[in-house]
């Protein structure tokens, strides 16, 4: 059911992907990937208190000595980033942005995230420093 969720949510068709991932929970109701996928729904569909609530959750099942790459949950660091900086909460939203980094070190989405949060709070040097770190890798 979340891979058919994907498939629809990638695709735009909402209602249906909520109702796969939906789905999925009656069966299974700690589904890291069917939280996941409503998460980003309700991300997408401006629900940011649902997704916030979901974030949450997901977050409490977090192992505290994850070992990068833990591509999974640097996105889950990555969206909460996300929901913290449209709440202009900067110091939350750089802290997010930064443990995905630390997740997943070479993914340039989360680099990119970490520099723009920062562009956002206004902090332009640390901005420029992150955007300098993210060229030098190509």
């Amino acid at each position: 059911y979340t891979i058919l969720g994907d498939i629809f949510f990638r695709r735009g068709e909402l209602p249906e992907a909520r109702r796969l991932f939906e789905h999925c929970l009656t069966l299974s109701p700690s589904s890291f990937a069917g939280h996941w996928g409503l998460c980003q729904i309700d991300f997408q569909e401006g629900k940011t208190l649902d997704c916030r609530k979901r974030i949450d959750f997901l977050l409490g099942f977090e192992p505290p000595q994850l070992v990068p790459p833990a591509d999974d949950w640097a996105q889950v660091h990555m969206l909460n980033a996300r929901l913290w900086a449209l709440e202009t909460d900067w110091n939350k939203a750089m802290a997010e942005a930064d443990r995905a980094v630390t997740l997943s070190p070479v993914v340039p989405d989360a680099q990119l995230l970490a520099a723009d949060i920062r562009v956002q709070a206004n902090q332009m040097d640390s901005a420029l420093r992150l955007y300098q770190a993210l060229i030098r890798q190509f």
